[in-house]
């Protein structure tokens, strides 16, 4: 923001719409960010969600899970249709917790660049993200379950 302070202050520039990712779009296609701080994360953020082992494995329909630590992503599909887009709770609560992992994480890494963007702007200074896709088959796993939370954060608005 600092390059385009001058920008900024002259008023030539009033806005900024926040992407990422492929296309603009927070979304990564052909298999999920597999690094091992996303994978730490995700484990993270399973084990703060279930109590214990036990209770994974029942909403999983998992038994042969050993710990919470040895939590991995679920299988990676790309829904062949958009009659797949629906997952079974039954059968797909692992991929139902990443995709609902995945959009907390989506929406706290805008909100948090969009509020460090504020931080540097004045109030009249626009600031849109790219955000959800709504209208676009883009799969479950495209980050786009925390509108809510998007909406209560610094970003004035969302373009798709």
């Amino acid at each position: 923001m600092t390059t385009l302070d001058s920008d900024i202050r002259s008023g030539r520039v009033t806005g900024v719409i926040l992407q990422g990712l492929e296309n603009g779009q927070w979304i990564r296609s052909g298999a999920y960010d597999s690094s091992p701080a996303h994978r730490a994360s995700f484990r993270q953020w399973v084990t703060s969600r279930y109590s214990d082992i036990e209770t994974l494995k029942s909403a999983w329909n998992d038994p042969s899970l050993g710990s919470l630590e040895s939590i991995s992503l679920p299988d990676f599909a790309e829904p062949e249709s958009p009659q797949e887009l629906f997952l079974s709770i039954e059968t797909e609560q692992s991929k139902i917790d990443y995709n609902l992992f995945l959009s907390e994480h989506t929406v706290a890494f805008i909100v948090d660049l969009a509020t460090a963007i504020r931080a540097q702007t004045n109030p009249e200074f626009s600031i849109f993200a790219a955000y959800p896709n709504l209208l676009e088959h883009t799969g479950t796993a495209a980050g786009s379950w925390g509108i809510r939370e998007l909406q209560a954060g610094p970003v004035d608005g969302m373009v798709t």
